[in-house]
């Protein structure tokens, strides 16, 4: 005898309740999940839009014309054209960097050189914490201070006297120029070696720069302080230099002239004098020293023998063909009222070129 099977719908329903709940469920996962990432979306842009370089960028970029140009000058005889526009390309770029003035809300802003070009009040009015992993602060830009000089990049050129420089094809003039130190007047009887010193300041750009030396282009690496040729060249003697000047003679000399001791007219000094251009600095103070009442008051003195020792000559410098210095040393042996009193001589003395002998310019002690 067959049984009848009794048919049931309580599996398929339960089936289709899974479904529909795990579909349900589904939805919900996917509007969480669409939440989310607008949510993390919205607050990266917050966080980006509270980013201070961001908000420099943002502002400066958003500026007319007339607004930059109250932050910033323009060398307009180096330079032409879009001013304005290639400030606002310099921090689309991002080329700058900032640093916070502490315990304020100022932060000043470099360039790329490290020059500093502007500055911002940026004020921090909350912090915020999203997610726990979100940290950051809602800034309130207040303005920007323009520095003093309201240049956006500032190009320094040390170069010797002799080169020449160009920008954008047209010859300038330098803004300093100086000679090498320790010679006192000697540039007015021979051309001394120096340095020029060109400051190309307001540009909005590195330069279209050429440097010459007898026309003949200079190499450099372009940045915002540029030094060539300089550096004087150390010599192991004046031999080696090209000078043929006899130190220790001279000096020797000079130590006698300055104790009285040196014979010669006018009390030695007509036997120093072919070491001195005539009327210089160095000449009249050897004049003056000879012819005034000063040198009768040096003290009585008798000298040994031997009467020099511990000579010597270092720190040679080579400036050029025609200007040398060296250091000189020696001990000059005397007795005041029987007492030994040995006179040093430790200073350098600086020489040049002139009629073609070498001349003493000057005589600096190494405690000056």
């Amino acid at each position: 005898m067959k049984h009848a099977r009794v048919k049931t719908s309580e599996p398929k329903k339960k089936s289709k309740a899974f479904r529909i709940f795990l579909l349900a469920w589904i939805v919900v996962l996917l509007g969480l999940g669409v939440y989310a990432v607008f949510y993390v979306n919205g607050t990266l842009k917050e966080m980006q839009s509270n980013h201070v370089p961001q908000i420099v960028t943002d502002r400066i970029t958003a500026m007319g014309d007339d607004e930059i140009d109250k932050l910033f000058s323009y060398n307009r005889e180096l330079e032409s054209g879009d001013f304005s526009g290639r400030v606002r390309e310099f921090f689309k770029s991002g080329a700058f960097t900032l640093k916070k003035v502490p315990n304020s809300d100022i932060y000043n802003i470099y360039n790329e050189e490290d020059q500093l070009i502007l500055s911002a009040e940026i004020r921090k009015v909350e912090a915020v914490n999203k997610l726990g992993i979100f940290n950051y602060g809602i800034m309130d830009f207040k303005g920007f201070i323009p520095t003093e000089d309201k240049s956006l990049l500032t190009v320094e050129i040390t170069v010797p006297n002799e080169y020449s420089v160009h920008v954008g094809g047209k010859h300038i003039q330098p803004d300093k120029i100086s000679y090498a130190e320790g010679f006192k007047d000697a540039g007015n009887y021979v051309e001394l070696p120096g340095e020029s010193v060109y400051v190309l300041s307001n540009l909005t750009g590195w330069p279209d720069l050429r440097i010459t030396d007898g026309g003949k282009n200079v190499s450099f690496k372009m940045s915002s302080n540029i030094k060539l040729g300089l550096g004087y060249e150390e010599c192991a003697s004046l031999e080696a230099a090209g000078c043929d000047f006899d130190a220790i003679d001279f000096i020797q000399k000079w130590m006698k002239f300055m104790q009285n001791d040196l014979a010669g007219g006018k009390r030695g000094f007509n036997t120093l004098e072919p070491n001195f251009i005539k009327d210089s600095e160095q000449y009249n103070f050897a004049y003056a020293w000879a012819t005034n009442v000063d040198i009768t008051f040096v003290s009585d003195h008798v000298i040994m023998n031997p009467a020099f020792s511990d000579e010597g000559v270092t720190n040679v410098i080579k400036y050029s063909d025609d200007a040398v210095s060296f250091d000189g040393h020696i001990k000059y042996h005397i007795k005041v009222k029987g007492k030994e009193k040995p006179q040093t001589f430790n200073s350098t003395i600086y020489l040049v070129k002139y009629e073609d002998a070498w001349r003493v310019v000057n005589i600096r002690s190494k405690t000056q």
